[in-house]
């Protein structure tokens, strides 16, 4: 009787687990479905934030092919074009586009910190 009872109570433990497992979701990379105009300043507020507020563009392209985006800032150049004292010394930031449910979301990579985008239509890859 008491095997039985061990039993049924490793049986309800493990079915408890895997109702629990189903249930959540993993975010997954993802993909614009449409570059709008609202979506494209969702986008540039969020890196500018995630940058200090540095004024940055990005491309009507982006996160179309591909999840990752990554963000260099303007230097101030010379007539040449190359960058005022020979070299640019910030690093270029990364972003990744990402999908929770129906929820798509800015992931900054040197921070982790996340970025709901409102009302933006995207895909998982």
């Amino acid at each position: 009787m008491k095997i039985i009872s061990l039993t049924l109570l490793l049986v309800m433990a493990v079915g408890l687990v895997a109702c629990k497992t189903m249930t959540q979701q993993e975010p997954v990379k993802a993909l614009l479905l449409e570059m709008t105009e609202s979506t494209q300043l969702q986008i540039v507020k969020a890196v500018s934030t995630s940058m200090s507020g540095k004024s940055v563009k990005i491309s009507e392209d982006s996160f179309s092919t591909d999840n990752r985006l990554t963000v260099m800032t303007n230097t101030e150049a010379m007539h040449n074009g190359n960058p005022i004292n020979g070299r640019i010394t910030e690093r270029p930031q990364h972003y990744q586009l990402m999908l929770l449910g129906s929820v798509c979301y800015l992931i900054h990579e040197e921070t982790g910190t996340e970025y709901a985008l409102e009302d933006v239509s995207c895909k998982a890859m």
